[in-house]
Protein backbone atom coordinates (compact mmCIF):
# COMPACT_ATOMS: atom_id res chain seq x y z
CA UNK A 1 0.00 0.00 0.00
CA UNK A 2 1.36 3.44 -0.93
CA UNK A 3 0.83 6.25 1.58
CA UNK A 4 0.95 9.97 1.01
CA UNK A 5 4.24 11.65 1.92
CA UNK A 6 4.28 12.72 5.59
CA UNK A 7 1.70 10.16 6.69
CA UNK A 8 2.46 7.90 9.66
CA UNK A 9 1.02 4.51 10.32
CA UNK A 10 -0.76 4.49 13.67
CA UNK A 11 -2.12 1.02 13.58
CA UNK A 12 -1.68 -1.76 11.12
CA UNK A 13 -4.61 -2.24 8.83
CA UNK A 14 -6.73 -5.18 9.75
CA UNK A 15 -9.04 -7.31 7.78
CA UNK A 16 -12.49 -5.63 7.69
CA UNK A 17 -11.28 -2.31 9.15
CA UNK A 18 -13.94 0.42 9.36
CA UNK A 19 -13.60 2.89 6.54
CA UNK A 20 -15.19 6.24 5.70
CA UNK A 21 -17.60 6.83 2.85
CA UNK A 22 -14.60 7.71 0.64
CA UNK A 23 -12.83 4.46 1.41
CA UNK A 24 -10.18 5.73 3.91
CA UNK A 25 -9.70 3.62 7.08
CA UNK A 26 -10.82 5.52 10.14
CA UNK A 27 -7.83 4.57 12.33
CA UNK A 28 -5.17 4.20 9.64
CA UNK A 29 -3.98 7.69 8.79
CA UNK A 30 -3.22 10.58 11.06
CA UNK A 31 -2.23 13.32 8.66
CA UNK A 32 -3.57 11.99 5.38
CA UNK A 33 -6.45 13.89 3.85
CA UNK A 34 -9.23 11.76 2.39
CA UNK A 35 -10.91 12.91 -0.81
CA UNK A 36 -14.15 14.75 -0.21
CA UNK A 37 -13.26 16.05 3.25
CA UNK A 38 -13.38 19.74 4.13
CA UNK A 39 -14.90 20.72 0.78
CA UNK A 40 -16.42 24.17 1.08
CA UNK A 41 -18.65 25.92 -1.45
CA UNK A 42 -17.19 28.87 -3.28
CA UNK A 43 -18.29 32.40 -2.50
CA UNK A 44 -20.80 32.60 -5.38
CA UNK A 45 -22.57 29.39 -4.43
CA UNK A 46 -22.79 30.49 -0.80
CA UNK A 47 -24.24 33.87 -1.79
CA UNK A 48 -26.78 32.25 -4.09
CA UNK A 49 -27.87 29.86 -1.36
CA UNK A 50 -28.23 32.63 1.22
CA UNK A 51 -30.15 35.39 -0.67
CA UNK A 52 -31.05 37.17 -3.91
CA UNK A 53 -28.69 38.81 -6.35
CA UNK A 54 -28.91 42.50 -7.19
CA UNK A 55 -30.33 41.76 -10.66
CA UNK A 56 -33.12 39.66 -9.18
CA UNK A 57 -34.04 42.43 -6.75
CA UNK A 58 -34.10 44.99 -9.55
CA UNK A 59 -36.35 42.77 -11.65
CA UNK A 60 -38.77 42.39 -8.75
CA UNK A 61 -38.84 46.16 -8.23
CA UNK A 62 -39.55 46.78 -11.93
CA UNK A 63 -42.41 44.28 -11.99
CA UNK A 64 -43.91 45.73 -8.80
CA UNK A 65 -43.68 49.26 -10.23
CA UNK A 66 -45.52 48.23 -13.40
CA UNK A 67 -48.28 46.52 -11.42
CA UNK A 68 -48.65 49.53 -9.12
CA UNK A 69 -48.94 51.91 -12.10
CA UNK A 70 -51.64 49.75 -13.70
CA UNK A 71 -53.61 49.52 -10.47
CA UNK A 72 -53.36 53.27 -9.85
CA UNK A 73 -54.57 54.09 -13.38
CA UNK A 74 -57.52 51.72 -13.11
CA UNK A 75 -58.43 53.11 -9.68
CA UNK A 76 -58.33 56.67 -11.01
CA UNK A 77 -60.74 55.83 -13.85
CA UNK A 78 -63.04 53.88 -11.52
CA UNK A 79 -63.12 56.72 -9.00
CA UNK A 80 -63.88 59.20 -11.79
CA UNK A 81 -66.82 57.11 -12.98
CA UNK A 82 -68.12 56.90 -9.41
CA UNK A 83 -67.98 60.71 -9.07
CA UNK A 84 -69.70 61.08 -12.44
CA UNK A 85 -72.57 58.86 -11.31
CA UNK A 86 -72.85 60.70 -7.99
CA UNK A 87 -72.87 64.12 -9.70
CA UNK A 88 -75.68 63.01 -12.02
CA UNK A 89 -77.66 61.52 -9.14
CA UNK A 90 -77.24 64.69 -7.03
CA UNK A 91 -78.48 66.94 -9.84
CA UNK A 92 -81.39 64.64 -10.66
CA UNK A 93 -82.36 64.52 -6.97
CA UNK A 94 -82.36 68.32 -6.76
CA UNK A 95 -84.56 68.49 -9.86
CA UNK A 96 -87.08 66.07 -8.34
CA UNK A 97 -86.96 68.03 -5.09
CA UNK A 98 -87.68 71.25 -6.97
CA UNK A 99 -90.64 69.61 -8.69
CA UNK A 100 -91.99 68.39 -5.34
CA UNK A 101 -91.65 71.84 -3.74
CA UNK A 102 -93.33 73.53 -6.70
CA UNK A 103 -96.34 71.20 -6.35
CA UNK A 104 -96.48 71.44 -2.55
CA UNK A 105 -96.05 75.22 -2.23
CA UNK A 106 -97.93 76.07 -5.45
CA UNK A 107 -94.99 78.16 -6.57
CA UNK A 108 -92.77 77.81 -9.62
CA UNK A 109 -89.16 76.80 -8.94
CA UNK A 110 -86.05 76.96 -11.09
CA UNK A 111 -82.66 75.36 -11.25
CA UNK A 112 -80.28 77.95 -12.69
CA UNK A 113 -76.90 77.03 -14.16
CA UNK A 114 -73.92 79.35 -13.79
CA UNK A 115 -70.28 79.62 -14.89
CA UNK A 116 -70.61 77.50 -18.01
CA UNK A 117 -72.69 74.83 -16.23
CA UNK A 118 -70.00 74.25 -13.60
CA UNK A 119 -72.38 75.47 -10.86
CA UNK A 120 -76.13 75.39 -10.27
CA UNK A 121 -78.63 76.66 -7.73
CA UNK A 122 -82.27 76.06 -6.76
CA UNK A 123 -84.50 79.14 -6.88
CA UNK A 124 -88.17 79.79 -6.04
CA UNK A 125 -90.67 82.38 -7.15
CA UNK A 126 -90.57 85.45 -4.93
CA UNK A 127 -93.68 87.13 -3.55
CA UNK A 128 -91.98 90.53 -3.74
CA UNK A 129 -89.27 90.26 -6.40
CA UNK A 130 -86.68 93.01 -6.27
CA UNK A 131 -85.94 92.52 -9.95
CA UNK A 132 -89.07 92.28 -12.16
CA UNK A 133 -86.99 90.65 -14.89
CA UNK A 134 -85.95 87.88 -12.50
CA UNK A 135 -88.84 87.02 -10.16
CA UNK A 136 -86.92 84.14 -8.51
CA UNK A 137 -84.87 84.11 -5.33
CA UNK A 138 -82.59 81.48 -3.74
CA UNK A 139 -83.95 79.19 -1.06
CA UNK A 140 -82.93 80.26 2.41
CA UNK A 141 -81.81 76.86 3.71
CA UNK A 142 -79.31 74.20 2.67
CA UNK A 143 -80.97 73.45 -0.65
CA UNK A 144 -80.59 77.05 -1.75
CA UNK A 145 -76.79 76.97 -1.71
CA UNK A 146 -74.65 76.94 -4.85
CA UNK A 147 -73.73 73.40 -5.92
CA UNK A 148 -70.43 72.87 -7.73
CA UNK A 149 -69.73 70.19 -10.31
CA UNK A 150 -66.30 68.47 -9.99
CA UNK A 151 -63.71 70.11 -12.24
CA UNK A 152 -63.04 67.04 -14.37
CA UNK A 153 -66.76 66.55 -15.14
CA UNK A 154 -68.08 68.58 -18.08
CA UNK A 155 -71.78 69.54 -18.26
CA UNK A 156 -73.63 70.56 -21.41
CA UNK A 157 -77.30 71.45 -21.82
CA UNK A 158 -79.70 72.96 -24.28
CA UNK A 159 -81.25 75.16 -21.55
CA UNK A 160 -79.58 77.69 -19.20
CA UNK A 161 -82.23 76.97 -16.56
CA UNK A 162 -85.01 74.46 -15.90
CA UNK A 163 -88.35 75.56 -14.49
CA UNK A 164 -90.76 73.46 -12.42
CA UNK A 165 -94.46 74.35 -12.26
CA UNK A 166 -97.15 73.82 -9.58
CA UNK A 167 -99.04 71.36 -11.81
CA UNK A 168 -96.00 69.05 -11.95
CA UNK A 169 -94.93 70.13 -15.42
CA UNK A 170 -91.19 70.54 -16.09
CA UNK A 171 -89.47 72.43 -18.88
CA UNK A 172 -88.10 70.05 -21.48
CA UNK A 173 -84.34 69.93 -21.11
CA UNK A 174 -81.47 67.49 -21.56
CA UNK A 175 -78.18 67.62 -19.69
CA UNK A 176 -75.13 65.50 -20.42
CA UNK A 177 -72.41 65.02 -17.81
CA UNK A 178 -69.14 63.67 -19.22
CA UNK A 179 -66.00 62.27 -17.65
CA UNK A 180 -63.28 61.04 -20.04
CA UNK A 181 -65.13 58.67 -22.41
CA UNK A 182 -68.06 58.05 -20.02
CA UNK A 183 -71.24 60.11 -19.78
CA UNK A 184 -74.54 60.33 -17.96
CA UNK A 185 -77.68 61.94 -19.40
CA UNK A 186 -80.42 63.66 -17.38
CA UNK A 187 -83.55 64.53 -19.32
CA UNK A 188 -87.11 65.76 -18.77
CA UNK A 189 -87.96 65.59 -22.48
CA UNK A 190 -88.77 61.89 -22.81
CA UNK A 191 -91.70 61.65 -20.43
CA UNK A 192 -93.81 64.51 -19.14
CA UNK A 193 -93.25 65.27 -15.47
CA UNK A 194 -90.38 62.79 -15.01
CA UNK A 195 -86.65 63.28 -14.45
CA UNK A 196 -84.84 60.39 -16.11
CA UNK A 197 -81.17 59.42 -15.79
CA UNK A 198 -79.41 56.97 -18.09
CA UNK A 199 -75.95 56.12 -19.38
CA UNK A 200 -74.78 58.07 -22.41
CA UNK A 201 -73.04 56.62 -25.44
Amino acid sequence: MTLPIGSRIIDAPKQGAITTATGCPVFQLKKARCPGRNIRPKGGARAAAGGFTLIELLLVLVVMSIIAALVATDFSHSYGRIRLGKSADDLAFLMRYAQSRAITLHKPHQIVFMDNFSKYRLMRASNNPSDPKNPFEPLAHHWGRVFTVPQDIHVTSDQPHIQFYPDGHIDKATLELTYAQTSKVITTALQRGYVLVYDGQ
